[in-house]
Protein backbone atom coordinates (compact mmCIF):
# COMPACT_ATOMS: atom_id res chain seq x y z
CA UNK A 1 0.00 0.00 0.00
CA UNK A 2 1.19 3.45 -1.07
CA UNK A 3 0.57 5.93 1.43
CA UNK A 4 1.63 10.00 1.02
CA UNK A 5 1.92 11.29 4.69
CA UNK A 6 2.60 14.85 3.44
CA UNK A 7 3.88 17.18 0.64
CA UNK A 8 8.02 15.81 1.21
CA UNK A 9 6.92 12.19 2.65
CA UNK A 10 5.33 8.47 1.48
CA UNK A 11 5.30 5.44 2.78
CA UNK A 12 5.02 2.04 0.79
CA UNK A 13 3.84 -0.95 2.85
CA UNK A 14 4.24 -4.25 2.25
CA UNK A 15 2.47 -7.23 3.96
CA UNK A 16 2.74 -11.07 3.34
CA UNK A 17 1.64 -13.91 4.53
CA UNK A 18 3.18 -17.69 4.56
CA UNK A 19 0.68 -20.11 5.77
CA UNK A 20 2.28 -24.03 6.47
CA UNK A 21 -0.45 -26.30 4.99
CA UNK A 22 1.68 -29.09 4.75
CA UNK A 23 1.06 -31.32 7.18
CA UNK A 24 4.42 -30.89 8.44
CA UNK A 25 7.10 -28.54 10.09
CA UNK A 26 8.14 -26.51 7.27
CA UNK A 27 11.86 -25.93 8.05
CA UNK A 28 12.77 -22.16 6.13
CA UNK A 29 16.65 -22.75 5.17
CA UNK A 30 19.38 -19.76 5.94
CA UNK A 31 22.61 -20.04 4.17
CA UNK A 32 24.62 -18.68 7.35
CA UNK A 33 23.04 -22.00 9.10
CA UNK A 34 23.07 -24.33 6.38
CA UNK A 35 26.19 -23.84 4.49
CA UNK A 36 28.91 -21.73 7.23
CA UNK A 37 28.30 -18.70 4.96
CA UNK A 38 28.60 -16.03 7.82
CA UNK A 39 27.15 -13.00 7.30
CA UNK A 40 24.32 -13.90 4.17
CA UNK A 41 21.83 -12.79 5.76
CA UNK A 42 20.03 -12.39 2.01
CA UNK A 43 16.69 -13.25 3.03
CA UNK A 44 12.96 -11.33 2.81
CA UNK A 45 12.05 -8.14 1.50
CA UNK A 46 14.92 -6.31 0.32
CA UNK A 47 15.60 -2.96 -0.96
CA UNK A 48 18.54 -1.93 -3.64
CA UNK A 49 19.85 1.47 -3.18
CA UNK A 50 21.27 4.18 -5.98
CA UNK A 51 24.57 5.33 -5.89
CA UNK A 52 23.77 8.00 -3.56
CA UNK A 53 23.32 6.18 -0.85
CA UNK A 54 27.28 5.39 -0.87
CA UNK A 55 28.97 8.20 0.04
CA UNK A 56 28.65 9.80 3.38
CA UNK A 57 30.14 12.81 2.81
CA UNK A 58 31.88 13.19 6.26
CA UNK A 59 29.02 14.83 7.50
CA UNK A 60 27.85 12.51 10.72
CA UNK A 61 24.07 13.06 9.77
CA UNK A 62 24.13 10.91 6.77
CA UNK A 63 24.87 7.28 6.63
CA UNK A 64 22.93 4.23 8.18
CA UNK A 65 21.03 4.01 12.23
CA UNK A 66 19.22 1.33 13.90
CA UNK A 67 16.76 1.78 16.99
CA UNK A 68 18.46 1.70 20.02
CA UNK A 69 21.49 4.42 19.02
CA UNK A 70 23.37 2.00 16.33
CA UNK A 71 25.45 3.45 14.00
CA UNK A 72 27.25 2.15 10.97
CA UNK A 73 27.18 -1.03 8.43
CA UNK A 74 29.37 -3.05 11.59
CA UNK A 75 26.75 -1.79 14.34
CA UNK A 76 23.47 -2.53 12.56
CA UNK A 77 24.31 -4.92 10.64
CA UNK A 78 23.09 -8.47 12.14
CA UNK A 79 21.11 -6.18 14.78
CA UNK A 80 17.98 -6.95 15.84
CA UNK A 81 15.88 -3.65 15.72
CA UNK A 82 12.00 -2.99 14.50
CA UNK A 83 13.24 -0.03 12.42
CA UNK A 84 16.12 1.22 11.24
CA UNK A 85 17.10 4.67 8.89
CA UNK A 86 19.74 5.30 5.62
CA UNK A 87 19.95 9.29 5.68
CA UNK A 88 21.58 10.15 2.42
CA UNK A 89 22.92 13.22 0.34
CA UNK A 90 21.93 13.25 -3.42
CA UNK A 91 24.87 13.44 -5.64
CA UNK A 92 24.01 16.27 -8.28
CA UNK A 93 21.66 18.27 -5.77
CA UNK A 94 22.91 18.07 -2.50
CA UNK A 95 19.10 17.42 -1.21
CA UNK A 96 19.27 15.01 1.67
CA UNK A 97 16.20 11.73 1.94
CA UNK A 98 15.57 9.70 5.18
CA UNK A 99 14.75 6.04 4.21
CA UNK A 100 13.24 5.13 7.52
CA UNK A 101 13.04 0.71 7.26
CA UNK A 102 10.41 -0.86 10.01
CA UNK A 103 9.25 -4.41 10.71
CA UNK A 104 5.67 -3.57 11.95
CA UNK A 105 5.33 -7.09 13.56
CA UNK A 106 8.30 -6.25 15.96
CA UNK A 107 12.40 -6.58 16.05
CA UNK A 108 14.05 -8.58 13.56
CA UNK A 109 17.82 -8.40 12.49
CA UNK A 110 18.66 -6.33 9.43
CA UNK A 111 20.88 -7.01 6.80
CA UNK A 112 22.83 -4.03 5.57
CA UNK A 113 25.29 -3.73 2.93
CA UNK A 114 26.58 0.02 2.80
CA UNK A 115 29.11 -0.65 -0.09
CA UNK A 116 26.46 -2.04 -2.61
CA UNK A 117 23.76 0.00 -1.09
CA UNK A 118 21.72 -2.90 0.40
CA UNK A 119 19.42 -3.18 3.02
CA UNK A 120 17.01 -5.91 3.72
CA UNK A 121 14.08 -6.99 6.08
CA UNK A 122 16.35 -10.21 7.16
CA UNK A 123 13.32 -12.45 8.81
CA UNK A 124 14.87 -15.63 10.05
CA UNK A 125 18.96 -13.62 10.93
CA UNK A 126 21.36 -16.12 11.52
CA UNK A 127 19.23 -19.62 11.69
CA UNK A 128 17.18 -21.58 10.29
CA UNK A 129 13.40 -21.14 11.34
CA UNK A 130 11.00 -23.47 11.58
CA UNK A 131 7.09 -22.78 10.77
CA UNK A 132 5.52 -25.10 12.43
CA UNK A 133 2.18 -27.47 10.62
CA UNK A 134 -0.45 -25.32 10.62
CA UNK A 135 0.75 -21.70 11.38
CA UNK A 136 1.22 -18.60 9.21
CA UNK A 137 4.47 -16.39 9.03
CA UNK A 138 3.29 -12.71 8.93
CA UNK A 139 5.74 -10.50 7.12
CA UNK A 140 4.71 -6.77 7.56
CA UNK A 141 7.13 -4.04 6.58
CA UNK A 142 7.09 -0.52 6.31
CA UNK A 143 9.51 1.60 3.99
CA UNK A 144 9.06 5.71 4.46
CA UNK A 145 11.05 8.57 2.46
CA UNK A 146 11.28 11.86 3.54
CA UNK A 147 13.44 14.72 3.22
CA UNK A 148 16.12 15.22 5.54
Amino acid sequence: MLTARGEREWSLRWTSELRNVSGRDLVLGHYESASGLAGSHYTGLQFRGARDLLDEHGDAQIGVTADGGRRGEAEVQGAEAAGMEWNCQHDGTLRRTRIRFENLTGPIPWFVRTKNPLAAWAFHGRATRVLPAGATLTLDHRLTFSEL
